[in-house]
């Protein structure tokens, strides 16, 4: 079960968390998708109902578009913290959808199989190297969430969920969860408790497991998941949004069982619900009744070790599950009525627990409090279940299977503890729902979800259990109908090809497939599908922002480029929101054209609106480059002033009309009279406080009756 649970003290170390991959080469280093925002005021304002303290970080979103979009295997990620020391996470994707697996939509008329589209990508690592932590990161159109347990405490990274409408994007939180205020009244429900019986065979089985010292082999099941019709409209009707944030969820979930136990789960179906579904009952158990129900008449034909639902029912309902029950049609059922956030702060670590918790039913053990374990309870934070025990509740950092979130802490990093875990080991190495992963190849790099750009050079990965041989590389851009040439003969103890994408027709249905050279019925396809896309467009753009400069640098911040086709109505062929560094340096890339001449539109929180004067000629085959500052006249009208010895866009747009006038100056006068700090359209310096220097650069611009200059 979840409610609210604590932790101790953050420490700054971060997982070993082993995949079941080995590394081949040099990560991709991200050093620009954090940047690091001193003001605490998101916090002491808008969060303080939920939330005691935390780190603010701006997303650039061009980053985070390249992440989720290419889905490297590895990366190597900083993020900046205190006293500008930045923080190096090193990460390998973990994938937690199976082969052809399959996204369905149950609507009035039946199940409907619909495509995944851009989903999260997680990743399981390090920090430098330092162990004994757990850490696991997500990245989607969305954002980013994830959470690290240490020996002293959960910590966790959420989005901000801009759901006042008064414009702050692109911002997560850092905070331990010690420092959530708001409660979490959500209860768990299980059914079918173990005979005598069983409990005995049960403690025979945890006694073998914890005397087998032998090295366990990776167990793995495919699962069956679930949204409900509450889900569906809590998340707006989204279905990318559902599958976003459920996969983060259950990813996290996926990696506990594989870093504790050697287990990894796999979704191989997910089902959403876009009308009323039958799970109508008043408590939970009637609830977990009836998502068995409908399982056992309408869904026999789907293959699962396990169902797991998530709702958005009533707040007082938690979750429930089927004791023991993995790889019975009949029993293997659980369900979590997730929280999704309290007030705009996600509660992704709750949810997190809670679906480990129930699914672990459902592999095994009760909970940790249970009388019936071998010596008897194995913690004491709740009252017993069982009679045995009627002394003091003594709180502890508990397992996953513990209530110990009631008065002390769960701690992720203690997994699910011994007799647990060793149930839950015990049932996967003995029932026939879970299979050894064990294949001679193992494509690793790309495996299905990706998108890559024609032209793009990236390392195809595979796994190997052979000493010796050759491998033969291919690709499909028809979802394997037909398959091409990459390379023939490549040794397979290399692991590894460079492969630049080729000009193929745009597809969505691409696949790598590797094969023994020498017997071409041993190899490996990628799990599902991956998309190429069209020619990236490089470009480096410079600019600068009047108020934003400060000497020979540009205080950093993003701006929204729309590049524009030069005759009229002068329609957009692309836009992106980029990160501008401190040289006033943009540098991205584009591809929704192949190419060709458009003029450049810049948009910026408080700057003037200002176009380039000149089309440029974008192509794949080499860098554009434009410089706004080295004239007045590179800006449409010569709209620019000159700032520390380079020409700047003005400064004092804040309700972004089109003109710097009185309606700017007052707005940025009041904030300056109520001291307002943080990272606000009214702070022209970029300093995150307003001040009499904001208001004189829009004074002067409102005096100078400045507008903008477009074609």
């Amino acid at each position: 079960m979840i409610t609210n649970y604590s932790l101790k003290a953050f420490t700054i170390v971060l997982t070993i968390l082993i995949t079941a991959v080995t590394s081949y080469s040099d990560p991709k280093v991200i050093n620009d998708l954090f940047l690091l925002k001193d003001d605490k005021s998101l916090i002491t304002t808008r969060l303080q109902s939920v939330l005691k303290d935390g780190t603010v970080f701006e997303l650039n979103r061009s980053a985070l578009k390249d992440l989720y979009e290419k889905r490297d295997y590895e990366i190597e990620l900083s993020v900046p913290y205190e006293f500008d020391i930045p923080i190096t996470f090193n990460l390998s994707r973990f994938d937690i959808l199976s082969e052809n697996s399959e996204l369905v939509m149950r609507s009035a008329t039946g199940n409907q199989i619909i495509p995944w589209g851009n989903m999260t990508v997680s990743y399981t690592g390090n920090l430098n190297d330092s162990g004994d932590s757990f850490v696991i990161l997500n990245f989607s159109e969305e954002g980013v969430n994830g959470l690290i347990s240490t020996q002293n405490g959960n910590y966790i990274i959420s989005n901000f969920n801009d759901n006042d409408g008064t414009g702050i994007e692109n911002i997560c939180v850092v905070y331990k969860e010690t420092d959530l205020i708001a409660e979490d009244p959500r209860i768990c429900g299980t059914d079918f408790p173990p005979s005598e019986n069983e409990i005995e065979e049960m403690r025979k089985n945890i006694i073998a497991q914890l005397n087998d010292f032998s090295t366990p082999q990776l167990r793995v099941a495919n699962i069956a998941f679930e949204a409900d019709y509450s889900t569906y409209t809590a998340f707006g009707g989204s279905t990318q949004a559902i599958t976003n944030y459920a996969t983060a969820i259950f990813s996290a979930a996926s990696a506990l069982l594989m870093k504790d136990l050697n287990i990894k789960l796999k979704i191989s179906y997910f089902r959403i619900w876009s009308t009323p579904d039958p799970y109508v009952g008043p408590d939970l158990l009637s609830v977990l009744y009836q998502i068995r129900d409908e399982w056992v008449a309408n869904q026999g034909s789907v293959q699962r070790a396990l169902v797991h639902c998530i709702s958005n029912r009533s707040p007082n309902i938690g979750g429930g599950a089927f004791y023991n029950a993995v790889c019975s049609n009949s029993t293997a059922y659980s369900f979590v009525n997730i929280r999704n956030q309290f007030a705009q702060l996600p509660a992704y670590s709750r949810d997190v627990f809670f679906v480990a918790h129930e699914i672990g039913h459902n592999l095994g053990p009760n909970h940790t409090h249970w009388c019936s374990w071998v010596g008897g309870p194995i913690d004491t934070c709740f009252a017993p279940e069982g009679g045995c025990y009627n002394g003091p509740l003594k709180p502890r950092a508990g397992t996953i299977m513990s209530y110990c979130h009631t008065n002390g802490s769960i701690n992720f990093l203690l997994g699910y503890g011994q007799q647990p875990g060793a149930l839950i080991r015990s049932n996967a190495e003995s029932r026939s729902c879970f299979t050894n992963s064990a294949k001679n190849i193992d494509v690793g790099y790309p495996n299905g979800m990706e998108s890559l750009r024609k032209g793009y050079t990236i390392q195809i990965y595979w796994g190997t259990s052979l000493s010796s041989g050759n491998v033969n590389l291919q690709y499909s851009t028809d979802n394997g109908a037909g398959w091409n040439t990459i390379a023939d003969n490549i040794p397979v103890t290399q692991r590894y090809l460079n492969w630049t994408i080729p000009n193929v027709p745009l597809t969505s249905q691409a696949k790598v497939r590797i094969l023994n050279s020498a017997n071409s019925s041993e190899g490996d396809t990628c799990d599902a599908a991956f998309s190429i896309t069209n020619y990236l467009n490089p470009y480096s753009i410079t600019l600068g922002i009047e108020g934003f400069r400060n000497g020979a640098t540009q205080v950093p911040d993003t701006v929204r480029l729309k590049f524009r086709n030069y005759t009229a109505p002068f329609a957009i062929v692309d836009s992106s929101t980029v990160y501008l560094s401190t040289s006033g340096n943009v540098s991205a890339g584009f591809s929704n054209s192949v190419g060709g001449y458009y003029l450049i539109q810049v948009l910026h929180r408080n700057a003037l609106e200002t176009w380039s004067s000149n089309v440029v000629n974008f192509t794949s085959s080499g860098t554009a480059i434009y410089d706004f500052t080295s004239s007045q006249s590179r800006a449409y009208g010569n709209n620019q002033i000159l700032t520390s010895g380079i020409w700047c866009f003005y400064s004092g747009d804040i309700d972004r009309n089109g003109l710097i006038d009185l309606d700017d100056v007052i707005s940025v006068y009041n904030d300056a009279a109520n001291f307002t700090t943080g990272y606000v359209s009214t702070d022209l310096t970029g300093n995150e406080t307003v001040d009499l220097n904001d208001i004189l650069f829009t004074f002067n611009n409102s005096n100078n009756f400045i507008t903008k200059i477009i074609p």
